[in-house]
């Protein structure tokens, strides 16, 4: 055999090897893709990853991605935890004033007092559970364990009115806009607890605005109606925490006592360096 001829053997195998390299390469690019779609759907409903011992309830922090709050269609409560055929109202509706008889909580902290309206229509055994255990004193004298970039966290555990933690009471109505409050959970089932928080995130940012009704969000299944994007785009809060953590109060007076809040520093742990405690939570009507 003559040396050309071994030479066009040679580029021949070269190039044959090439292209099985080239298609082992999309073959595996492939397979990304598909686990990397798989995952993020996973992703987008597992957030706050709890650490909780035997009776504290303890949550990490918040990733951003976006989940599914609002919808027209009837939904699964076994599946997401939405209630079946719930009228989807206003956006207003959660941001609107209190009227006279509204049931309201006064939080009384370190930093200043904050006033919310709450929702017992749509979150019945947070409302109650909220309400019970604040008549009883049991918040009075407790720290805020965690102050997240969008949400300040406080103490409790899972020994819920109920005896227990309780499913999470989700509502196409209700979103953690900027002054949310809302009930910790660790999961899954019923593990609703005594943990509150209050969302202090003021600005929603760009991309997250973007990706809450763009094409990621919708091939998965996710997306919000243009109205709740308005709100919060312009009034801010941490839309990554709908439908993981059901809210059940708004504040209405005490805005301010955000921006003290947002100005204490924590440690590598989100722990508050500056002490803020509860002094005293009020439940009445407005």
């Amino acid at each position: 055999m003559g040396k050309s001829e071994d030479k066009v053997k040679y580029k021949s195998n070269k190039k044959g090897t090439a292209m099985l390299i080239i298609g082992i390469a999309v073959i595996v690019l492939l397979i990304v893709f598909i686990f990397l779609g798989t995952s993020l759907s996973d992703w987008v409903r597992n957030l706050f990853k709890s650490t909780d011992s035997s009776d504290d309830v303890s949550s990490s922090s918040i990733e951003s991605t976006v989940d599914d709050t609002d919808t027209t269609d009837d939904t699964d409560t076994e599946d997401n935890g939405y209630p079946e055929n719930e009228t989807q109202l206003s956006p207003d509706y959660q941001l609107a004033a209190p009227t006279a008889g509204d049931p309201i909580a006064v939080i009384n902290t370190s930093l200043g007092t904050m006033k919310f309206k709450l929702f017992p229509e749509n979150a019945p055994k947070a409302v109650e559970n909220f309400s019970t255990k604040a008549k009883a004193g049991y918040y009075d004298g407790m720290s805020f364990l965690y102050l997240y970039e969008d949400v300040l966290q406080s103490d409790g555990d899972m020994d819920t009115i109920y005896g227990e933690g309780f499913e999470r009471e989700f509502s196409i109505n209700l979103h953690n806009y900027l002054g949310a409050l809302g009930v910790c959970n660790s999961g899954e089932g019923n593990t609703s607890s005594n943990q509150f928080y209050i969302v202090t995130q003021k600005e929603v940012a760009d991309d997250i605005i973007e990706a809450m009704s763009g094409e990621q969000a919708q091939s998965l299944g996710l997306g919000f109606s243009q109205e709740v994007i308005g709100k919060y785009d312009t009034f801010g809060g941490d839309p990554t925490l709908d439908g993981q953590f059901a809210v059940f109060g708004q504040m209405y007076e005490g805005l301010e006592v955000i921006d003290l809040i947002n100005a204490v520093q924590v440690d590598e742990n989100y722990t508050p360096l500056q002490e803020i405690t509860i002094t005293s939570i009020e439940i009445g009507t407005y």
